[in-house]
């Protein structure tokens, strides 16, 4: 039986799981990262190396062939093992976000939810 006690959800923003891959790349690294959720305010990334929660690190995104270049800290990560496979799961929060990629970002983030939207509705 696990000990873990969940606590109730404290993000700024809602996030999106996302239905389309983005594509990051870690920039300092030139290592590809996968985006599996995004908001306003963060993203959850899936990375083969481990992130440091020391550092703050620079990611380029591909919004609909838009380059997004966006600065991060790691809020919390995990590592995920699947058989000889490892990789790393990482919440991470935008800093220092420009209004311009804000806006991008905003602009995305409405259309994605709205197409989850329309694709859950039956009839659609």
């Amino acid at each position: 039986m696990s000990n873990y006690v969940w606590e109730p959800d404290r993000r700024h923003s809602p996030r999106i799981d996302l239905m389309v891959a983005i594509r990051g790349d870690l920039m300092a690294l030139n290592e590809a990262a996968r985006v599996l959720q995004l908001s306003e305010s963060g993203m959850m990334v899936e990375t083969t190396v481990p992130l440091s929660p020391r550092d703050a690190h620079e990611f380029r995104l591909n919004l609909n062939g838009h380059p997004l270049q966006v600065k991060t800290r790691v809020i919390h990560t995990r590592m995920a093992v699947d058989r000889d496979d490892v990789t790393y799961v990482s919440g991470l929060e935008f800093v220092d976000v420009n209004e311009a990629a804000a806006s991008e970002l905003q602009a995305f983030i409405a259309k994605a939810a709205g197409s989850e939207k329309s694709e859950e509705r039956p009839g659609s």
